[in-house]
């Protein structure tokens, strides 16, 4: 199954809906602990639809340069923001000289790299020296309303298959949950001044929110991509009943997400 980022309607809805809802602050707030301000030149890998990119733009201002990453053009196409560069490339490799960047970010993206050790000494290398690098990182929870989702999913496909699935496309989610394997591998690739802090956001959608969220997410597109067009919509169209069941009044719950940076050496 090819990645769930190259398709353009996972793409389209992760912009519309889960970008909005659960990425844009933690972005926001990447960029604040990353402390980037004007004409500094930044570096964002798996910059998806934009989130980090758009909050970073502001801080650098008209002076200074940020680079959009990401191994998908569907979801660089995404990216609305006028005047940032982006390149289509697959990490660990990185196609720029040694010593450019102030500094690089990587919000929820360190999880989704096999070779990450290779890929933080990548970012090292292209960091100018005393650069900082920057990650965020979600913490394991299951929410009620993911019961929902998982208890619809059980009715319509394998969820043993979607859970392989999920785990080679992201396979280290459960281990970057807590932010100690994080803060660990920051130091071994040589990074200094390691810290880490935890986060918690609160997320209030509608039912229909939710299900947009669902279509731009890895889950909802092999779920999508199990079944015919009609068993997709009836799988849809039975989601939004359950969740306008449980949750009569909108949905309501919360999220915490690691941030952890380091600085490159002198």
């Amino acid at each position: 199954m090819k990645s769930p980022y190259l398709d353009s309607q996972m793409a389209e809805f992760y912009a519309k809906a889960s970008a909005r809802h659960q990425f844009e602050r933690p972005a926001e707030d990447l960029v604040k602990w990353l402390q980037i301000t004007d004409g500094e030149r930044v570096l964002d890998i798996g910059s998806g639809s934009g989130t980090v990119v758009s909050a970073a733009s502001r801080a650098v201002g008209s002076s200074g340069i940020v680079v959009a990453l990401d191994s998908s053009m569907e979801m660089l196409k995404q990216q609305r923001q006028c005047g940032q560069r982006r390149t289509v490339a697959c990490v660990p490799s990185l196609p720029f000289v040694d010593d450019v960047f102030d500094v690089v970010s990587a919000g929820f993206v360190l999880s989704h790299i096999a070779g990450y050790p290779i890929a933080i000494l990548q970012i090292k290398r292209v960091l100018r020296p005393m650069g900082r690098f920057g990650v965020t990182a979600w913490v394991s929870a299951i929410p009620r309303v993911s019961e929902v989702w998982k208890s619809v999913m059980k009715r319509f496909v394998n969820v043993r298959v979607v859970q392989e699935e999920f785990a080679r496309i992201i396979p280290w989610d459960e281990l970057f949950s807590e932010s100690i394997p994080i803060t660990e591998a920051f130091k071994a690739a040589g990074f200094t001044d390691v810290k880490a802090e935890t986060k918690e956001y609160l997320i209030s959608i509608e039912p229909q929110e939710y299900v947009a969220m669902k279509i731009g997410s890895i889950e909802g597109t092999i779920v999508r991509d199990t079944l015919q067009k009609e068993g997709w919509e009836e799988f849809l169209n039975q989601l939004l009943r359950d969740l306008q069941e449980q949750f009569p009044d909108g949905i309501e719950y919360s999220r915490k997400v690691h941030f952890v940076s380091g600085r490159k050496p002198a």
